[in-house]
């Protein structure tokens, strides 16, 4: 019998919606799967992981109405789909991520640098967000201020005390150990890794485990899910309380910046650095002119993560970081303490989704597309394989 699975949008319309379903399943891996709706609609599906006696399937829903319901059956095949999402190591340093042929976004995990980023991140039509600098020289209309601040990236400044966030002198590191899994796909694509967080004189803080995934959505936008989680292997590890850092930060482009044409939006209707910065949203984004057209970037939090909804550090000269931990700085306070301590021997996962799109925050769709991330359509399965 195949297996019939029903979609509820729920109170929000969908459109390109990532959707995710755990269907009974006893056998083998499927070499391929898809899934047809009841309006004769095929789409390409792919298995995110197996049991004994399940799998967790992927697939993008094109279309729903708010309230609307749609029956949806998954196929399976013997040949295998397209991998239209692609992630490969193209270097001994870096790693490429595309979409379709088109390239999205490039790991740069060298021993050369401080820490891992992804530069270039790449908008439809090829337009750029995020910022070059350091890493390519000569950009026009660059702002060289703050050489840390490598496109998107993930840091802090005080961790135990050390600062890896900067890099002054004495700074701390992360260091790639290595990938555990690269993933192609139909639907997405993506890794997972290894870091260790160092002090500067390179004895380890904490392990980190790191995944990124690339899905494969729609024309005018892009979409990456980041799980960041923290393993306390070294003993307790203490997130202080200061404005430098950011558990995902972006800089943004000198023409995307609020000095300039850019603008800072929040999940609050909030606009602009004086009424974003040090202000807890679930969202936040940045848009602003790329290469003569109108993009943006926003970061979604996830309401599973500790801290959740986090503050912002999100500044006119063009950076946006998710940083829970600064209270103090925030509110001008230095009596209140925003540090937060992870226990020796656990570990902590903090998931955000970036999602890259045309035109401003409202043209973006980004309030909708955030209602797809943190209340995703139900999908109750109503026959088993």
């Amino acid at each position: 019998m195949a297996v019939q699975l029903v979609v509820k949008a729920g109170a929000h319309a969908r459109r390109n919606c990532v959707t995710r379903a755990v269907v009974p399943w006893k056998g083998s891996l499927p070499k391929s799967v898809s899934m047809k709706s009841a309006s004769e609609t095929v789409v390409c599906a792919q298995v995110e992981s197996q049991t004994e006696d399940s799998l967790s399937v992927v697939w993008v829903v094109p279309a729903m109405l708010a309230g609307e319901t749609e029956t949806w059956t998954l196929h399976v095949a013997d040949e295998k789909t397209p991998e239209e999402v692609v992630c490969a190591q193209e270097t001994d340093d870096q790693l490429s991520l595309k979409v379709t042929g088109t390239e999205v976004g490039r790991y740069q995990y060298g021993s050369k640098w401080a820490r891992p980023f992804l530069y270039p991140l790449l908008a439809p039509k090829g337009l750029r967000p995020t910022r070059g600098f350091p890493v390519v020289e000569g950009i026009a209309d660059e702002d060289h201020d703050h050489p840390h601040h490598k496109s998107v990236w993930v840091a802090h400044g005080d961790v135990n005390g050390t600062d890896n966030w900067s890099e002054h002198t004495g700074h701390g590191a992360t260091r790639h150990l290595g990938f555990n899994k690269i993933i192609s796909g139909s639907v997405f694509g993506g890794f997972s890794s290894s870091n260790e967080w160092l002090t500067g004189d390179e004895k380890k803080i904490l392990s980190e485990s790191r995944e990124v995934l690339l899905y494969n959505t729609s024309n005018d936008e892009r979409l990456l899910d980041f799980a960041i989680t923290f393993h306390a292997t070294e003993g307790d590890v203490k997130f202080g309380d200061t404005k430098e850092g950011g558990l995902l930060s972006v800089r943004v482009r000198g023409s995307m910046n609020g000095k300039r044409e850019g603008l800072i939006t929040n999940a609050n209707g909030a606009l602009t650095e004086s009424e974003t910065w040090g202000h807890r949203a679930a969202w936040c984004d940045y848009s602003g002119p790329a290469d003569g057209l109108l993009c943006g970037i926003a970061v979604f939090d996830n309401e599973a993560n500790p801290l959740f909804p986090t503050y912002w550090h999100v500044r006119d000269y063009g950076l946006m970081t998710a940083n829970p931990f600064a209270l103090s700085a925030y509110k001008n306070d230095k009596t209140l303490d925003g540090s937060w301590t992870l226990p020796a021997g656990k570990t902590a996962t903090f998931r955000y989704r970036i999602l890259i799109h045309l035109g401003n925050c409202s043209e973006g769709r980004v309030a909708e597309k955030y209602q797809d991330y943190a209340n995703a359509p139900r999908v109750d399965v109503v026959s088993g394989a």
